[in-house]
Order: structure tokens, then C-alpha cells, then sequence
């Protein structure tokens, strides 16, 4: 058996992807909310409407309007709890109409609120927020995905710049007015090496819109049955991670280098967009048995974590911030 690298479908190797996001950004999540996440170590991520951050709700005739927009403090506070954080426009309304204050804008403002970069446009409203003047625009702007209101898992391959959500609500909308399910769509994330992500507001122990949220005990449920349905095949993480992580996949070259008594190869990542900050994959190694025993994986000189996960296979995790040479040995050579 000869030596060769590919990257993994999700990073650390896991089977499928589990994201959940809050549209709007409502600070009244941290009543109940963000306390669950802290309790099951799970990371939220919130899409904020940039114009109002910090300011009570009062867009046209809302739900939440009487809510409080989460405020510069309490963005950056969610950041540091290994949150994420997105636009969901400036304004709530019809995006294509100014697209400068929508997209470009938004994203300026709401990068200089968090001290971060913004990557992911969500779609306020409907999918008529989706269309491809709007797409054009985010990728000029430096985004990197878009969120859609379409329910259904995302495939390892997927369209970055039309994701779909899962409907995490207490009751859908008609006219089938489906009820709350906790293992909805998951399974199927599971069976088809998917992506899940969530879509809810605001989840409590009283919703306004129960067709646009989750009772916060069903939303506990929800949580809870991705860590156990996933055990330890789930990555739970933020937009941003899944996105970079995809984007390093997909551009990930290796090249097989001339050496004795080892295995090298040259690993970088070609073409990448400048906004991607995550820039480790996770890479399975295919072994001989001669490398089983006791094997080595050394990037650029300094010993790099790898597991045999099975006969034949090592695994592990590479920082390709910079082109790396990638050598597998056995241990003593």
C-alpha cells in the first residue's frame, strides 16, 4: 500500500455538521438561551440587523417588535463565548433595493461594532432576498456564504451561496402546520455526511410567533438530541468554522515529493479567499503496515498529532496557514 492524503469531509473527521442560528439577535436570549449553551458546550450563532443594533424592535409589524436588539457589548460578549456573528441586513427589508446600504455597508458597520470579520449573509424575510443581484454583491462585499430560508440539510458539497435551514419551531407554517419534531432532519444530516443548520428567533418559555420559534424546553430537547444522535460523529460549530473549513477542502493541493525511507508531501491551499480565517483540515493518511506500529506524521520539521483510526489509516489535523511540507515516517527513522 502506497502513501496518500486526502482531507476529511468535516474536520476531526467527524460524519456530519451541526450549526444553530437566532435571526435578529435578540438580547433576550441571554435569559434562557445562551445559559443552555453555555450548559451542553454548544457555540449559537446570531444574524444581526445592523441598523438596529441596540435599538427595541419596531420593523414594520414584527413579532419580536418591543424586543431589544443586542447592542456592540454584547455581540463582542457572544465572540468571546466562541460564538458567531452574521448580517441579516441593515435594514430587514428589501435588500436589492440599496444594495450598498444592505450589503456593503451593513458589513462595515457590523465589523467595526465586533472587532471581527463578517462573513455570512443571512436572508431576512424570505428567499426573495436570495436573488443573484444580491449573491453578486455579497461576493463583491468579501462574504463568503449565504443563508436562505429554504428547510432542508446542506451536503458536503454545497451551494455557499444559497445554505439551507432547518425549521426549528414549535409549529411550521400552513398549511400542513407541522409539529415539533427534535431529531428533524438530523438523521438524514447523519446518513448523508450532511450539514445541518438551524433556524429559530428567540427561544423562552413564551415565544410571540409559534411558527417562527421554539419554546425554550423543546428547544433543550433539540440540543440535546444532536449531542445524542451525534455522540462523537457531530461537529458542532459556528458558520464561519464550517464554511472556511469547506472552502480549505476544496482547495487543498498535495503533491508528492521525491525521499528516502519516508513518505513527503507538499500541501498547500490554492486560491483560497482572503476573508478565511480557519485554515487547519484535517487530513486522513493512508499507511502501510510497515508505518502502523509506530508512526510519525512531522510538518515542517515538528511532530503533528496522528491517530490510527483504523487498520491502514492515520489521522490528523494540519494548520496550512502557509504551504507545508508533510512527511510520514516511523518513529526512530
Amino acid at each position: 500500500m502506497s502513501v496518500t492524503i486526502r482531507p476529511c469531509t468535516w474536520k476531526h473527521g467527524k460524519r456530519w455538521a451541526y450549526t444553530v442560528t437566532y435571526d435578529e439577535a435578540l438580547a433576550e436570549l441571554f435569559a434562557h438561551t445562551v445559559p443552555l449553551h453555555e450548559e451542553l458546550g454548544i457555540p449559537g450563532h446570531v444574524e444581526v440587523v445592523v441598523g438596529h443594533i441596540g435599538k427595541v424592535r419596531q420593523i414594520g409589524s414584527s413579532s419580536y417588535n418591543g424586543y431589544r436588539h443586542m447592542n456592540a457589548q454584547e455581540l463582542r460578549q457572544l465572540l468571546a463565548m466562541g460564538w458567531g456573528v452574521g448580517s441579516h441586513s441593515w435594514s430587514h427589508g428589501d435588500v436589492a433595493a440599496d444594495l450598498e446600504l444592505e450589503v456593503r455597508r451593513a458589513k462595515e458597520v457590523l465589523e467595526e461594532a465586533i472587532g471581527a470579520r463578517v462573513v455570512t449573509y443571512t436572508a431576512p424575510g424570505d428567499n426573495s432576498n436570495m436573488k443573484p443581484v444580491i449573491i453578486d454583491a455579497l461576493k463583491d462585499a468579501g462574504y463568503l456564504c449565504a443563508l436562505s430560508v429554504t428547510d432542508d440539510i446542506n451536503l458536503p458539497e454545497p451551494d455557499l451561496w444559497f445554505l439551507n435551514r432547518a425549521s426549528n419551531l414549535h409549529r411550521g407554517f400552513g398549511p400542513l402546520f407541522s409539529g415539533f419534531d427534535p431529531y428533524r432532519r438530523l438523521l438524514q444530516a447523519r446518513e448523508a455526511s450532511g450539514w445541518v443548520i438551524d433556524y429559530c428567533h428567540c427561544p423562552s418559555p413564551n415565544i410571540p410567533h409559534e411558527s417562527k420559534d421554539v419554546y425554550i424546553h423543546e428547544h433543550r430537547a433539540r440540543l440535546e438530541a444532536v449531542l445524542a444522535l451525534g455522540g462523537e460523529e457531530v461537529w458542532v460549530a459556528t458558520v464561519e468554522e464550517v464554511v472556511d473549513y469547506i472552502l480549505c477542502r476544496q482547495r487543498l493541493s498535495v503533491e508528492p515529493l521525491p525521499a528516502q525511507d519516508a513518505a513527503v508531501f507538499g500541501l498547500r491551499l490554492e486560491d483560497l479567499p482572503a476573508p478565511v480565517r480557519h485554515r487547519e483540515l484535517t487530513l486522513d493518511i493512508t499507511v502501510p503496515a510497515a508505518l502502523q506500529r509506530s508512526p510519525r506524521v512531522v510538518v515542517n520539521g515538528h511532530a503533528c498529532p496522528a491517530l490510527l483510526v483504523r487498520p491502514g489509516l492515520l489521522r490528523a489535523t494540519v494548520e496550512l496557514a502557509q504551504p507545508v511540507t508533510l512527511k510520514v515516517e516511523a518513529k526512530g527513522q
